[in-house]
Parts: C-alpha cells; sequence; structure tokens
C-alpha cells in the first residue's frame, strides 16, 4: 500500500499558491472532525525534510503515492523537474493515475488523433504527447492561479473532482459528507458556547440583585461585583480561547463561524456592559476584539479585518491615555501584530510596522515587568516575524540581526523559567533558525556551528519524561540538520560522511522511539522511511554494501507500516 494517496507536481515559480490551496481542500474534504485529514498528500513545499540528495527522495515519494496530480501551466511543461516527475510516473504507473489541473495555456483534445493540441501554449510536458488513449480527467483552474480559500464554494467543487478521483466515490457523495463533517465538528464548539452563556446569565444576576436590593448588605454586593468581575475575566479568557481554536478548525461555512463567535461577543459585551467605562474592561474588549477579528479574517469574513482594527484602535488609545493600566502593553502588542499578520499579504512595509510597533509594546511591558514571561514570549514571536520578512526580502543581515536577537530573549526566558525541555526548546530551535540562514547565504561552517548549538541545548533534556513530542522531533531534526550540512561538505571526504551518517541514525533513533510509543502515527513513520532513505544513501557513498542493502529492508519496512496505518491519521 502506499504512503501517500497523491503526489502533487507543480512549477515552483508560478503555481505555489494554486498548489497549496489545491492540496488543502483535496485532502480535508469530507474529513472527520477528530482528523486532521482524510487524504495525504506529497508537496515538496510541506512533506520533504531535510535531505542530502532530493532526487532519490522524490522518486520515494512518488513510487509511494497512488494518483499523480499535475498543475499544468506553460511553465511546468518547460520545467525539467516537473518533466522527470511525469515521466517517472509513466515509467512505473498507468496514465489513468494522473490527474490534471489547468492554471495557465489552452488545452484542447483532438478526438481524431486521440492526443491534444499541442503548441507553445499547450501546458503539458512533452513526455505526454501521445501517452492517452482518450482525454484524461482534467480541471480548469486558471481563475484561481493567485490562490483560492476553501470558503470559494465553486473552488470547492472543483478540488473535489480530484479528491473523489482519489478517494474512488462519486463527487456529489463526497460533497454530502463534507457537510455532515462539517455538522459533526460544530457539536462541541455549541456545547463551549453554551457553558459560556451558563456562566453569564449566572453572573449577570446577582449582579443585578446586588443592585436593585438595597437592603442587601455591601458585603453581598461586593461578592457580587467580585462574581461579575471573576465571570468577566472567565468569559474574556474562555471566547479568546474559543477564537484561536476556530483557526484550527477547517471546513467550517463561514456563516456558521460567525454565528458562533458572534453570539460569544454577544455575551462578553453584555458582561461588559455593567462597567463599561472602567479601562480594564476596555482592556478587555480590545483583547477579544484583536482575537476574534483575527479568526473571522483568516476564515474570510469581511468584517474580521474592521474588528480587528477596532480592537487595536482600543489599546492604542488606552497605552496613550493610561499607561500604567496592567497589561495595557501586552495587548498593544498583541493587538499591533494581529494587525501585521492580517497586512503581511498585501503589504508587507505596513505589516512591518505594525510588528515593529508590537515589539516596542512588549519591549516596554518588560521594562516594566523584566520577569513576565508572556511578554517574552510574545516578543520571541513577533521578532521572529521581523525576521522572517527581512529574509524574504533577502535582507540577510537584518534577518540575522532580528533572529539573534530572539535568541538572546529565549536566552533571558530560559533564565527565568524552571529548565527543563521547554527552555531547551526555546533556545535549541532557534539555533536552528539561524543555521537555516547560513545554509541560504551558502556557509556551511556557520550553519554547522548553529546546529551544533542546538544540540547542545537539547540534548541534555532528551531523557527528561517532560520532553513533549514537539520537543523530541526537533531534536531529531536538528540531528538531520547537522547530517545534511556535513554531507554539503563532504564531497569524498569520508570521514565527513562517516559523521554525517552518525547524526541521520540519532535522528532516525530519535523517530524509532517516537513511532514506538504512538505506533499509528503515519507522520513518524513517513519520516522515518526517508531517514532510512538517507542512510541507505550515505552507506552506499562510502561502499558499505551491507549497511545499505539492510536500510534499504528498513525503509520498505517503514514504508509498510505507514502504509497500514489510516492516512488521515494526524
Amino acid at each position: 500500500m502506499a504512503i501517500y494517496d497523491a503526489f502533487i507536481s507543480y512549477s515552483h515559480a508560478q503555481d505555489k499558491p494554486i498548489a497549496a490551496a489545491l492540496q488543502s481542500v483535496v485532502q480535508t474534504l469530507g474529513k472527520p472532525w477528530y482528523k486532521r485529514r482524510a487524504l495525504r498528500l506529497f508537496r515538496d513545499d510541506t512533506s520533504l525534510s531535510a535531505t542530502p540528495h532530493l532526487w532519490p527522495t522524490i522518486e520515494v515519494a512518488l513510487n509511494d503515492s497512488r494518483y499523480l496530480i499535475l498543475i499544468a501551466s506553460v511553465e511546468a511543461a518547460r520545467s525539467p523537474w516537473v518533466g522527470k516527475e511525469v515521466a517517472h510516473w509513466l515509467e512505473h504507473k498507468s496514465a489513468d493515475t494522473l490527474l490534471i489541473a489547468v492554471t495557465d495555456g489552452d488545452l484542447a483534445w483532438q478526438p481524431g488523433n486521440n492526443d491534444f493540441n499541442w503548441s507553445d501554449t499547450t501546458p503539458l510536458p512533452a513526455v505526454l504527447k501521445g501517452r492517452f488513449q482518450s482525454e484524461p480527467k482534467w480541471v480548469d483552474l486558471r481563475t484561481y492561479r493567485q490562490g483560492a480559500s476553501k470558503r470559494d464554494r465553486k473552488f470547492t467543487e472543483l478540488g473535489a473532482d480530484f479528491a473523489a478521483a482519489v478517494r474512488g466515490m462519486p463527487k456529489e457523495d463526497l460533497l454530502s459528507e463534507e457537510v455532515r463533517q462539517q455538522r459533526r465538528a460544530l457539536t462541541l464548539a455549541w456545547s463551549a458556547v453554551a457553558l459560556l452563556f451558563v456562566l453569564g446569565a449566572t453572573a449577570g444576576w446577582q449582579w443585578k440583585v446586588a443592585a436593585d436590593e438595597k437592603r442587601i448588605a455591601e458585603q453581598q454586593r461586593d461578592r457580587a461585583e467580585r462574581t461579575l468581575a471573576a465571570a468577566t475575566q472567565t468569559a474574556n479568557g474562555l471566547v479568546a480561547d474559543l477564537a484561536v481554536r476556530f483557526r484550527e478548525v477547517k471546513g467550517i461555512r463561514l456563516d456558521i463561524v460567525q454565528g458562533i463567535l458572534g453570539r460569544a461577543k454577544k455575551l462578553l459585551d453584555d458582561l461588559i456592559a455593567f462597567n463599561e467605562g472602567s479601562p480594564a474592561v476596555q482592556l478587555i474588549r480590545a483583547v477579544n476584539s484583536s482575537e476574534l477579528g483575527f479568526t473571522l479574517a483568516q476564515q474570510g469574513a469581511a468584517d474580521g479585518g474592521e474588528l480587528a482594527s477596532q480592537g487595536y484602535d482600543i489599546a492604542k488609545r488606552l497605552a496613550r491615555d493610561d499607561p500604567g493600566l496592567d497589561g495595557v502593553d501586552n495587548a498593544l502588542g498583541r493587538a499591533a501584530e494581529v494587525m501585521g499578520q492580517l497586512r503581511e499579504r498585501e503589504d508587507r512595509n505596513r505589516a512591518y510596522e505594525f510588528y515593529r510597533e508590537a515589539s516596542a509594546a512588549f519591549a516596554t511591558c518588560l521594562e516594566k515587568h523584566a520577569k513576565d514571561l508572556d511578554c517574552l514570549e510574545r516578543q520571541l514571536t513577533v521578532t521572529g516575524r521581523i525576521g522572517n520578512i527581512h529574509f524574504d526580502n533577502k535582507q540577510f543581515g537584518d534577518a540575522l540581526a532580528a533572529y539573534r536577537q530572539s535568541l538572546e530573549l529565549a536566552q533571558s526566558y530560559a533564565g527565568l523559567a524552571p529548565p527543563g525541555p521547554q527552555t531547551g526548546f526555546y533556545i535549541g530551535s532557534r539555533h536552528n533558525h539561524l543555521g537555516r540562514v547560513y545554509v541560504q547565504l551558502g556557509d556551511p561552517p556557520n550553519a554547522l556551528q548553529e546546529f551544533r548549538q542546538a544540540q547542545l541545548a537539547m540534548e541534555p533534556w532528551a531523557g527528561d519524561p517532560k520532553a513533549s513530542s514537539t520537543f523530541l522531533f526537533e531534536l531529531a531534526s536538528t540531528y538531520n540538520n547537522i547530517a545534511s550540512t556535513l554531507a554539503m561538505q563532504a564531497g569524498s571526504d569520508r570521514d565527513k560522511l562517516g559523521q554525517a551518517i552518525g547524526y541521520t541514525e540519532r535522528a532516525a533513533n530519535g523517530i524509532e522511539a517516537l513511532a514506538a510509543s504512538d505506533p499509528a502515527n503515519l507522520f513518524y513513520w513517513s519520516n522515518l522511511a526517508m531517514d532510512y532513505d538517507n542512510l541507505e544513501f550515505l552507506y552506499g557513498q562510502v561502499g558499505n554494501r551491507a549497511a545499505q542493502e539492510s536500510y534499504a529492508r528498513k525503509r520498505q519496512f517503514a514504508v509498510g507500516k505507514a502504509s497500514a496505518n489510516d492516512p488521515g491519521h494526524r
């Protein structure tokens, strides 16, 4: 059985946005609410781990896929990589399992010739000439080339053509299953909202009784006010948590998301109304407007950005008029960060300005409360976002400066928080980010130095019972980063190749332990298969045929274990 249900072949030059959007629709349509996806698709941007040899890994993924989805465009037709992937597929698989999504060019079938009409604008690789007995399945996605949202019903229906073909079921049945799964996913969300309404009704009733019945003792009134304050704070936390959780739920219709979050917001507004003029209450409004607005904007709601902007304006006013208000700097920083995230796609310069404002607010928070771990963590995040913008703009010197600042903040966090796997993770992962920048700069020695620092930060906690699977996987990735950099430098240097083998084996051992603790996790087994594939290649480079064959068998075993599991798991 195959690890992947489909392999997406596309030109990175123009079709990365539509490839990502199509992958999202195809692999999640009709999935149960408790699973990440219904199908597992390979797309090199999302599926490749660090590897010293790209094409053998692509071959493995092609061989372990049931269908090939070709994102067809003029650029793809000219791409040697796309042509090589399609040629490999035709050599080892049936042309009947090739599905085509057209994003550019002209595609016309000539029944008399049993072939397409070939010209300079034909979006297919030349290797497909004369390879079809009849017109293959293809879908016109040219209007969505710059990307699309699953909220677009027409795009979802077009994506359903591919999902239905891969799953071997009628398209109508698949779309009906999607609706059923959406309804199931809503049950838990409505339960959370019901809890909020019970809490709000109880607190509001207690406050009104205390206010209207003047004969009630002042002590009871104070108790009711404290209850109202506690209820408002609790509802604040629950509404914000609900907003964040909705960002992780895919496939629910926008009007339903708006309905649930709108009712949750109304509950909080009703509680806030009892003490509207309080700066502390206004701060609660600012925080929730930012979080709710961000969630709605991500879901595609037109008013989500406006709500987030309102939260930002309130937080900025409070920071100006009442700078001593507890939590105001953290709230302004988060509101500015949200505005930056919402602006990043359309105006990266404006997003950068918001991130700088957020960083300044978190810095003010840390000036007032140097040991505030929440402000430190938020500053870590926003500093990383600033570094990402510099990196995307190829401002590598500025990117390195931002990432180094993020590392310094991580070290400060480690000096305040109890030592353990979490502090090791923060420091180690940031050294890994720095190392990857040096890889892009063509500086393997400095990259290797950063990766080894990540190793030193994380290894002492590898055996700690509190080490999470995320920590252990990051440590395994660190070993793979070191191995890849060594292999990049090695050439014919057998000593460096031997070190690369050693680190790759450490990575494989770590993933083996994770897979043993969670045998149904396909993600672990598929990554383990890639580690074994890397070891097979490296042992081949040093001429150790016995080890090479051993790891080839292990790779097949890992592939089999992954194939035996539910492809929708996690």
